[in-house]
């Protein structure tokens, strides 16, 4: 009878696992359009109320050809933060004689903005004009959104900047 009760005992508890789905792995990924890709990124950092504006550029075959790190002072919102990374990635092209690119950033909000390219009246839609207007002067632009993972180059260059003087390239 012993046996029976660890049987119940058993049946009573037992759970079938869900089979581990495999996490897609999100990686950076070769421009498609352009020659050369600027992956960017914003970080917070709240203790300082400042904030780390982060930008890879890489060419074609993925290799790195210039980073920027930068902070700035907070501009109250996150959204304000991804805003200025993706102003400052277009701006750092012409600084680095690229006139054309793929701009690829981890907020959906800033990337849809940029890429419908109408008026946005958030607070941060006056640095969209600005990156829109400085863009309009590359020979190719494209604004795309990538997942955290795929941007993750970008976004410890950006958490780096708690620890730089205020520019590095």
């Amino acid at each position: 009878m012993k046996g029976g009760y660890l049987e119940e005992f058993l049946q009573c508890n037992y759970r079938e696992e869900p089979p581990l789905v495999p996490r897609l792995q999100i990686r950076w990924s070769t421009p498609t359009q352009c020659r050369y890709k600027f992956n960017y990124d914003g970080a917070v950092f709240q203790d300082k109320g400042e904030a780390g504006l982060g930008v890879i550029a890489r060419d074609a075959r993925g290799l790195p050809m210039a980073s920027l790190v930068q902070r700035i002072k907070y501009p109250m919102s996150m959204e304000a933060v991804e805003a200025l990374a993706a102003k400052r990635a277009i701006q750092f092209a012409f600084e680095i004689g690229i006139r054309e690119g793929e701009f690829e950033g981890d907020s959906s909000t800033i990337v849809n903005a940029l890429t419908n390219g109408e008026q946005c009246d958030a607070v941060f839609g006056l640095i969209l004009e600005d990156a829109l207007t400085i863009s309009s002067r590359l020979t190719s632009c494209k604004f795309l959104h990538v997942k955290r993972q795929g941007n993750s180059v970008a976004h410890a260059l950006a958490r780096y900047a708690q620890h730089c003087v205020e520019l590095e390239v």
